[in-house]
């Protein structure tokens, strides 16, 4: 006679997962205020201004004359919270936005539009930030899948405090991004050839 499985209505919760989860939590956490700490003190690098000023312009004017080696998805990204906090745009009615003179566009932004240069700054990096910490999520997801819950707090500790992730993580590039598109990509890409037949 064959047995048949009784449905579970209640099953007791799981501690550890909670543990897990507040632990990976409090590490990313340590994280965004490692890779933000760091860049308070830091002036913008030599491209911040620009990619936040296209990435404003994108969003007012829809114009992508403007540097459009790196795509628009970070920029717009970074610049997000500017459709709330409204900064003044950079003027458009000279020959710097004409001529799609995107350094120097970033640069009346930034310094001559009667802007708050490091409130700017502080919101772009803010986003390109929590790219960073999704990076480390999904870090931590990979390694555990494949070496267990270990394995996974112990890729994420080196994350959290891995110069390179907190430099990068601090500041308004596509470099965070990339890293976390492309892990994602070629994660998704492992599980999927592990589970074709």
């Amino acid at each position: 006679m064959l047995k048949t499985a009784t449905p579970v209505l209640w099953t007791r919760p799981d501690w550890f997962s909670r543990w897990t989860t507040a632990g990976v939590g409090f590490l990313l956490a340590l994280y965004l205020v490692l890779a933000l700490g760091a860049s308070l003190t830091k002036g913008p690098s030599f491209d911040e201004e620009e990619e936040l000023a296209v990435g404003y312009n994108l969003w007012l004017h829809h114009d992508f004359r403007m540097e459009s080696a790196d795509g628009d998805l970070i920029k717009r990204w970074a610049t997000l919270p500017y459709l709330i906090t409204r900064p003044n745009p950079a003027p458009t009615d000279n020959n710097y936005w004409r001529k799609a003179r995107s350094y120097i566009f970033g640069s009346e932004f930034f310094f001559q539009s009667g802007n708050a240069p490091e409130w700017l700054l502080l919101q772009g990096r803010v986003m390109n930030a929590l790219l960073g910490a999704a990076t480390g999520l999904l870090i931590f997801i990979c390694a555990r899948e494949l070496f267990g819950t270990r394995g996974g707090f112990f890729a994420l500790i080196l994350f959290v405090f891995s110069p390179h992730m907190l430099a990068f993580g601090g500041m308004v590039s596509t470099d965070m991004s990339i890293c976390l598109t492309l892990l994602g990509s070629v994660w998704s890409v492992w599980r999927l050839l592990h589970r074709v037949t």
